[in-house]
């Protein structure tokens, strides 16, 4: 995620996690996931990563990829609030439907 999604994504998790809203935040690549889960562990906030070799619970915040958000692995109305990394809504509109 860029730093700026990032920053943004881990405040609103912050302030809303203390509220018991929890928040999917969706990244392209790993690296970005692991990038996302370490600004929120410096936050203070722990944050569950659901992809295809690691599955989260019931964490107030989660990082996600959009491949794993194809499954149904979890709840579309387990979130209260879902930011998306900008190149991730770009690839996903971008292509034609199959």
């Amino acid at each position: 995620m860029a730093t700026f999604t990032i920053l943004v994504f881990s405040e609103l998790a912050r302030i809303e996690a203390p509220r018991g809203v929890r928040t999917l935040a969706v990244a392209l690549r790993e690296e970005l996931v692991d990038q996302a889960r370490t600004k929120l562990e410096a936050l203070g906030l722990w944050g569950g990563v659901e992809q295809e070799r690691r599955g989260s619970s019931n964490e107030p915040v989660v990082v996600a990829t959009p491949q794993t958000l194809r499954g149904e692995r979890l709840a579309r109305d387990a979130f209260g609030y879902v930011v998306v990394q900008e190149d991730v809504a770009g690839e996903q509109y971008s292509r034609p439907p199959r």
